[in-house]
């Protein structure tokens, strides 16, 4: 590639329109195309700016192949995807993990303060690799904000019949697990689950069980698929894009978080007053589905925002 093509493809990789560009540079825009047609050379203190801002060495940026040496740097992108999934997953599957573990207790000691204690230290292995996993990806998304597109068109096919494949497995593990639990409850009676809190718990963490399992497939599917929408990647870290931390943003993640102390709430209060520890957990299913609709409805509405002051990258 030649200096020129260089440039091109540098500002395009890093989201910047031709003025843009011109103004990061100090020049203007009709410089930004001359340089970029190979029409005219940059001067030295133009270039050096360039390696500063784009991240490259002079002699890449003058006599080599960005383009070849980006495609080939980018297997880091999907290393850390795939870190990224298994870490989330990871922390879904400790906190349902924690509320099998919760029932099983309470099955066997029929204390309450016994089996909370059995939950939270899920619970906060769960939430620390959430946090883990937030800070992992913040951090590349700084250190990478622009990844070329580099999955071929077999490997995306290859990957939607695995997706397929896993979402078909997660949903058929939850329903199976409802299955048992209705199964369970006709052979050996509801009046005798009723009775019996040591059986009723256990039946309920085999169905927690599947879900747990069901869940954690659902999730990481769901994560490795967005790791091939590259240019969705891009477009969120490109600098001439408004941040995502919008108002929508901010009000959802507040109504997030207000369900999840609710729940909480919910559930010591039905756990302690009530000595409802074997369904008090349902507080939190029903706040984390509520926190996925909360957010599907914020993204619905920061696109429909967003749609019309996309900038054309030239």
């Amino acid at each position: 590639m030649s200096t020129g093509e260089n440039i091109q493809y540098l500002r395009k990789r890093e989201g910047y329109t031709q003025e843009g560009f011109a103004e990061k540079m100090g020049v203007s825009r009709q410089t930004i195309s001359k340089w970029e047609s190979d029409a005219c050379y940059p001067e030295m203190e133009k270039l050096v700016s360039m390696c500063e801002l784009f991240g490259c060495k002079m002699d890449d940026l003058i006599r080599g192949d960005v383009k070849a040496d980006d495609v080939s740097d980018t297997a880091g992108y999907d290393a850390h995807m795939n870190q990224h999934a298994k870490n989330i997953t990871i922390g879904v599957v400790l906190i349902l993990a924690g509320v099998t573990a919760l029932l099983v207790t309470y099955g066997l000691t029929h204390v309450d303060t016994a089996a909370a204690l059995a939950l939270f230290p899920f619970v906060i292995a769960g939430v620390a690799y959430f946090v883990t996993a937030g800070m992992q990806h913040e951090h590349f998304k700084r250190k990478h904000p622009q990844i070329v597109p580099f999955y071929t068109e077999e490997e995306q096919d290859a990957f939607q019949n695995k997706f397929i494949t896993k979402i078909v497995t997660g949903i058929s593990l939850i329903l199976l697990g409802v299955v048992c639990l209705i199964g369970t409850t006709l052979i050996i009676g509801e009046s005798y689950l009723d009775q019996n809190e040591f059986a009723a718990c256990l039946t309920t963490s085999v169905l927690m069980l599947f879900v747990t399992e069901g869940v954690g497939f659902l999730v990481y599917a769901g994560i490795q698929k967005s790791k091939f929408n590259i240019d969705e990647y891009n477009r969120e870290n490109s600098p001439e894009v408004e941040e995502k931390e919008t108002k929508i943003d901010r009000i959802t993640g507040a109504i997030c978080a207000c369900l999840m102390i609710f729940a909480t709430l919910v559930f010591v209060l039905l756990g302690t007053l009530m000595s409802a520890w074997h369904i008090s957990w349902v507080a939190y299913v029903v706040a984390v589905l509520l926190c996925g609709v909360v957010h599907v409805i914020g993204d619905a509405f920061e696109k429909t925002d967003d749609s019309p002051k996309k900038e054309k990258v030239e």
